[in-house]
């Protein structure tokens, strides 16, 4: 199927769910959904659209999830969600689509956003698949965005200033090396935070203070040499960390985390690769659970 045909759903005000993905539809209409008044979720993943026109999706005010991955698109017009106020879950995902500054403010009450592999960019030189600044700024109600597998190597630190309800945020696999500070200011609400196969080779101190109900950090693949813990302003309730895949040498400055898995406050996601430091006593295996470290003695081998 390339196109959805005129008056094809009249008729349908009772169906609910509606699968159109793995179609070959070129774009839609306004009036192609018109009869679905009654419709919460709708896919079109998978086809060729490259283009939805305004007033699409005027027929369809009860839509709460919305799956437009594997597409064409170009761009989207910023009011293309126009009438979707029920909206709770978009996913956007691999269709290398420009976003407009504004394209999220008519769907406030959206919980839950997907943008992960779109090659979309942050920091460096502007192009067309750079992100707003202020894309974010109307989605207050947010409380799950992924923007992993992009090419997102900085951000500015307003960048999440509105989103104060998110609880969970996926920037794996782009290219950051650096968060600034005050990034998490606004988002105390955040318990997950994936950074996994990125670029950092330190994690600023005070980049997670504001985040007391952090429960697990990601940081696997990156370029961390050690990790202290003046990252966090206090220590937090219940902390799951990952961290594998990274140059870690076990010194005086990573005693906190062995001190936090004693405590059990502290959990490791998986073994911990830990190459033989000066601080390290009785060092076996390099699996940080056969390492019997004796920080507050300052011992050495």
């Amino acid at each position: 199927m390339m196109a959805v045909e005129e008056g094809a759903f009249n008729g349908l005000s009772l169906v609910e769910k509606l699968y159109l993905h793995d179609n070959r539809l070129m774009g839609l209409n306004a009036g192609d959904l018109r009869g679905l008044t009654s419709l919460s979720f709708l896919s079109l993943s998978d086809n060729n659209i490259a283009i939805i026109h305004l007033g699409t999706f005027d027929d369809t005010p009860k839509l709460e999830f919305l799956f437009l991955d594997n597409n064409l698109f170009i761009s989207l017009q910023q009011n293309v969600f126009a009438g979707l106020s029920a909206l709770r879950q978009l996913t956007i995902v691999a269709t290398n689509f420009h976003p407009p500054e504004k394209l999220f403010k008519t769907v406030p009450g959206l919980k839950k956003l997907h943008l992960e592999g779109n090659g979309l960019k942050l920091g460096g030189f502007w192009t067309e698949n750079t992100l707003p600044p202020e894309l974010f700024q109307d989605l207050e109600n947010l409380e799950y965005l992924d923007l992993s597998d992009n090419f997102i190597n900085s951000m500015p630190d307003f960048f999440f200033k509105d989103l104060v309800r998110l609880e969970q945020l996926n920037l794996g696999q782009n290219n950051l090396r650096s968060l600034p500070e005050d990034i998490f200011r606004n988002t105390k609400a955040l318990t997950h935070i994936n950074l996994q196969y990125n670029e950092f080779d330190e994690i600023e101190s005070n980049t997670f203070s504001s985040l007391q109900n952090l429960k697990e950090l990601i940081l696997n693949g990156n370029r961390l040499k050690t990790l202290s813990e003046s990252i966090f302003s206090a220590q937090p309730g219940h902390l799951i960390l990952w961290i594998a895949d990274n140059p870690l040498r076990c010194g005086s400055d990573m005693c906190w985390m062995k001190r936090g898995e004693a405590e059990g406050w502290l959990e490791f996601g998986v073994q911990k690769n830990i190459e033989h430091g000066p601080e390290c006593v009785n060092y076996k295996n390099k699996l940080w659970g056969s390492i019997d470290l004796e920080c507050d003695k300052g011992k050495r081998q």
